[in-house]
């Protein structure tokens, strides 16, 4: 393999044999909630699994015929309670989504937790924390250089290479291209087995991949001189074309060079039926792919984003542990 792949953010063999799985809701005016609850009802109690739910100290008390919930005003004498698979423990907490999810990524830090699943919160919630949204703040938090949004779905999968940045800022970076690479190299090894030897598909940052230099540079100077004998990797491909179905079944990611590139075709196609998951954090994180859903009437053409990204979460940490 070529030395632009070594690096990892898997850390097998580092679970409890008992795990907890940290969940936060998010907004409390959203759909997190909600959301979360119809996600525990369809999965269910797990053997070797307990779920630790951060909610609104206002929010209701989780009702799900499987479970019996305990409630608690702090995480700190949370998870002094004993590990029982059948108990559901709800921090109704009186700090917000920000700190919430601080709160958790501490506990998956210290192994506290399996994994962490996320709820949807605004931008502007975490603007105190000096962070554009919670991979962002997840990435402060844990002291990484870099961390990337990676879109699951049943369709096509995208890793996006820059997220919330504005466009006249996107810019193509070796060093960032080369940790992203290596990351989804690494994803690509617990993907269901028909996609684990498929290519990593590199979009072109130019309309029609630049065509040779006419519609820009960065695909003939950076692009092709940088996948020059990497073989796991396709690129550039021209984005207008990139997301047919018959390209579909080619790869097991798509690199998108900037936000809307990859979240245009990807949202439009599994529409709010895909999760993200967070590459280059030290543990698992898992999350939605919508917004709070404030304005929604009917909230459960939601609720199957966060069943997706908690079912996943406990498939991943089955497959570490092996």
């Amino acid at each position: 393999m070529d030395r632009r792949t070594k690096k990892t953010s898997f850390y097998k063999n580092s679970f409890p044999l008992k795990n907890r799985i940290a969940l936060t809701t998010g907004d409390p005016k959203g759909i997190g909630l909600f959301v979360a609850e119809e996600a525990l009802k369809r999965l269910g109690t797990k053997k070797n699994f307990q779920f630790v739910v951060w909610t609104s100290k206002r929010s209701k008390t989780l009702q799900i015929p499987s479970f019996k919930t305990l409630c608690f005003s702090s995480s700190s004498e949370t998870f002094s309670c004993q590990f029982k698979e059948n108990i559901l423990l709800q921090i109704k907490s009186s700090k917000g989504p920000g700190a919430w999810l601080l709160e958790a990524g501490e506990k998956a830090l210290k192994k506290e937790v399996s994994a962490l699943i996320t709820g949807p919160v605004k931008k502007s919630q975490l603007k105190s924390f000096r962070a554009i949204g919670q991979t962002d703040l997840l990435k402060k938090q844990a002291k990484v250089k870099e961390v990337f949004m990676c879109f699951r779905g049943r369709f096509f999968n995208v890793i996006l290479l820059t997220d919330h940045v504005p466009l006249k800022k996107v810019k193509l970076n070796k060093e960032k291209l080369e940790c992203c690479l290596s990351l989804a190299l690494s994803a690509r090894k617990f993907l269901k087995e028909s996609l684990q030897k498929k290519s990593l598909g590199v979009l072109a940052l130019n309309p029609h991949a630049g065509e040779h230099g006419l519609l820009g540079s960065e695909e003939e100077t950076i692009i092709k001189p940088f996948l020059k004998g990497i073989k796991e990797v396709k690129g550039p491909l021209s984005p207008d074309v990139t997301f047919l179905k018959k390209n579909w079944k080619f790869y097991s990611f798509f690199i998108a060079l900037y936000h809307d590139q990859g979240l245009i075709p990807f949202k439009m196609k599994h529409n709010l039926k895909g999760f993200v998951q967070s590459l280059g954090l030290p543990f698992l994180r898992l999350g939605v792919d919508h917004g709070i859903g404030a304005n929604l009437k009917r909230k459960d053409i939601c609720s199957e984003s966060f069943f997706l990204a908690l079912k996943e979460a406990l498939r991943l940490v089955r497959l570490y542990q092996k």
